[in-house]
């Protein structure tokens, strides 16, 4: 792993050379293996979510043509609102803190 070894000789302002280099609870650095197994998983975590928003919002724009056609006209408040739509982990249930009825809206576009 010869980028692990590079941070670890010559740490950079980056999450790698962060984790690389922390102490954990007194015991000393992480292993190889162990940044490894993290690596990994930030990796995965981050390509997951980010292919699920997007395609959860795609989806929604494909079945309303009308809110695609909305979503051209005001893109700045599109995004926002269409990561709403559907969460980015299958399993993951999203849970209220106060009961609410919810209901679905288009975005309203706000000049700036």
């Amino acid at each position: 792993m010869p980028r692990i070894e590079q941070r670890r000789r010559e740490p950079t302002n980056d999450l790698l050379s962060n984790m690389v280099n922390e102490e954990v609870d007194g015991e000393g650095r992480f292993s190889t293996a162990e940044l490894l197994a993290i690596i990994d998983q930030v990796l995965l975590a981050g390509h997951e979510t980010t292919t699920n928003l997007i395609g959860n919002e795609m989806l929604v724009l494909l079945r309303d043509p009308a809110l695609m056609a909305r979503c051209r006209v005001c893109r700045s408040t599109a995004p926002t609102w269409l990561c709403r739509c559907g969460p980015p982990l299958a399993g993951i249930p999203r849970c209220l803190s106060n009961p609410r009825v919810l209901t679905p809206r288009a975005p309203t576009c706000v000049s700036t």
